[in-house]
């Protein structure tokens, strides 16, 4: 199986705090892997390194065989690699149609002088990217808000814009940051179809969340996070029976309580 992302010996500190702290981590072609930790274990910051948000303050991130450490924003999105935000970045004055055609930039040629003059090559990349922009609407269930400000979409259609205009861009990994937040319980089954979907077209996605039965339900691997470090990686069945996972997220005295009123039940 081909690894698509890999991080190697990963870190990265603000002044003292080590967010990140030496995570090796890989990713295949094909898959849907989870990343879990408590509030504050550096999962985002992770995301943000990957993506070159952040340069890593040491180690190493690949993507598909290339050392990305050192790239841009822009150039590793170039590469195949999208990404949401925990906290949604839309355009709020602008369509929700005119949010995805921001995602083609990318792959249009228009300059300048052809905007301000409507030039041949303007109006045909204008098309192209309307009429791309409404199959990634369609795609994710949401081509009847087309019109529609996407400061006044509901939350959970804000959540599918941001995956659309994701696509938009042609990825080979997709990066999903807590994409069921705050979504009521038929949004977010309707979201684990959708990355199902997705997946099943070919799309390598991972994912940052804290619900638990969402990941579960949805990951074929799981990386748990806890102070910067990588405490676990496996199935979700390895990772739900894993001490460590239990105490980041119980504590030491809820595990241990577990622990003697499950020795209990069974004296």
């Amino acid at each position: 199986m081909k690894t698509i992302l890999e991080c190697k010996n990963l870190c990265k500190s603000f002044g003292g705090l080590k967010a990140v702290d030496q995570v090796n981590f890989k990713v295949n072609e094909g898959e849907i892997v989870g990343i879990i930790g408590p509030n504050g274990a550096g999962k985002t910051t992770f995301f943000n390194v990957c993506t070159g948000v952040y340069a890593p303050t040491s180690g190493e991130v690949w993507f598909e065989g290339k050392n990305i450490s050192t790239c841009e924003p822009d150039q590793i999105a170039g590469l195949g690699m999208a990404r949401t935000f925990q906290n949604i970045k839309l355009f709020r004055d602008m369509s929700t149609l005119e949010n995805v055609k921001l995602g083609f930039h990318i792959q249009l040629k228009t300059t300048l002088i052809d905007s301000i003059f409507h030039t041949k090559r303007y109006r045909r990349e204008e098309t192209f990217a309307a009429e791309k922009g409404m199959e990634m609407l369609r795609r994710v269930g949401i081509e009847e808000y087309a019109q529609m400000n996407a400061g006044n979409l509901p939350y959970g259609i804000q959540r599918k814009l941001e995956i659309a205009r994701a696509l938009a861009l042609g990825p080979k990994i997709l990066l999903l940051d807590e994409p069921a937040a705050g979504m009521n319980p038929s949004e977010t089954m309707e979201l684990l179809q959708l990355i199902r979907d997705l997946n099943s077209e070919g799309l390598t996605i991972v994912v940052i969340e804290h619900d638990m039965k969402f990941v579960m339900s949805l990951c074929q691997k799981v990386l748990v996070i806890n102070f910067g470090q990588k405490i676990c990686e496996g199935t979700p069945e390895q990772v739900t029976s894993n001490e460590e996972v239990k105490k980041a997220y119980l504590g030491e005295r809820k595990t241990e309580k577990a622990r003697v009123r499950k020795v209990a039940e069974h004296a």
